[in-house]
């Protein structure tokens, strides 16, 4: 069903599977050779430090602050009750957790991406107070938060991760795996809500994520009977809905097409594996972690230095380091 090539390059995600479509030498460098690259970038931290404001909105209890600002991520459960917020505690938690998130060591934000960001509060505000009373209506009792996913090459569900010599490291025998950003389950649906913080798209440009998620969600609760997705562009006042998919019509249509989406990346790998890790020069590379000036790619160096499109504020300068 699924390609040797694709078999072995286990586990995928929706960003793994767009890096290789964008750049073969940054997926190289990031999924073979194990590199970081640059610090991530404005608009990466700031949707880092808004997606943990959206997230603990919606939890009851509140983040550890000393573990947040010792630079380590958030563990909380996945599986929350449903908070009962007010409008008034929502006013102090909300700017408390934003505060301390965009001074975590992991986001840092300087003083303009802090005032950009924190024009979002208000509609994380609206957010909470929205899904509180969705929830309510709805007889809802539970969130799910942040909820770490996988499926098997036969859709079944699979351990996000797995301990190998003390560490968790991600789980080789998972296909694909994602993080739900948010969902309940309602009137028999599996709910899933993605928050986005970049320029609103249409619904259509996140189809493939939301199929995956579709997957995700039947592996994970077999009893619920579809699915509907939504996206949540943060700088709109409303979550755009995709129409419930029933049970039956993801089993006809989406599993079949996981299989044709991996699937295509076999020409694609087998020419990585046979020495091609040419870089794909274009806009996109003055968004790229890995275009900096450690020489790890001098082709999208000269792109960005040639064609700025747009400020690389995760950059200190674009020239070669000393001694390169």
């Amino acid at each position: 069903m699924f390609a040797d090539t694709v078999l072995a390059e286990r586990p995928w995600s929706n960003s793994k599977v767009e890096l290789l479509d964008k750049c073969p030498r940054a997926y190289c460098l990031k999924y073979r050779d194990r590199l970081k690259g640059a610090q991530a970038g404005s608009a990466a931290r700031i949707g880092t430090t808004v997606h943990a404001v959206f997230e603990y909105g919606l939890r009851t209890e509140l983040p550890n602050e000393e573990l947040i600002l010792g630079g380590a991520e958030p563990n909380a459960p996945m599986v929350v009750p449903v908070p009962c917020h007010t409008e008034a505690e929502l006013d102090e938690r909300l700017p408390y957790l934003f505060d301390l998130f965009a001074r975590s060591p992991r986001n840092a934000l300087s003083p303009d991406e802090y005032r950009e960001a924190s024009d979002l509060l208000p509609r994380a505000k609206s957010f909470v107070l929205g899904m509180q009373g969705l929830a309510e209506a709805r007889g809802v009792t539970e969130f799910f938060l942040e909820h770490r996913t996988a499926i098997g090459v036969n859709y079944e569900l699979q351990p996000f991760d797995v301990e190998k010599d003390g560490v968790r490291v991600p789980n080789n025998e998972a296909l694909i795996r994602g993080v739900i950003d948010f969902g309940f389950i309602a009137g028999g649906n599996y709910v899933v809500i993605d928050h986005k913080t970049g320029k609103p798209k249409d619904l259509a440009n996140y189809a493939d994520q939301l199929r995956l998620y579709m997957l995700f969600a039947l592996a994970e609760h077999p009893e619920v009977e579809g699915v509907q997705c939504g996206i949540n562009h943060v700088r709109r006042p409303k979550v755009d809905w995709m129409a419930p998919r029933p049970r039956h019509e993801i089993e006809r249509e989406v599993m079949p097409w996981l299989g044709h989406h991996l699937n295509r990346l076999d020409i694609k790998l087998k020419m990585i594996n046979e020495g091609e890790r040419r870089a794909k020069t274009g806009p996109l590379c003055n968004w790229c972690d890995f275009v900096d000036g450690a020489g790890l790619c001098p082709e999208g160096l000269a792109e960005v230095t040639a064609k700025p499109r747009g400020p690389r504020l995760s950059l200190p300068v674009l020239q070669p380091s000393a001694g390169a």
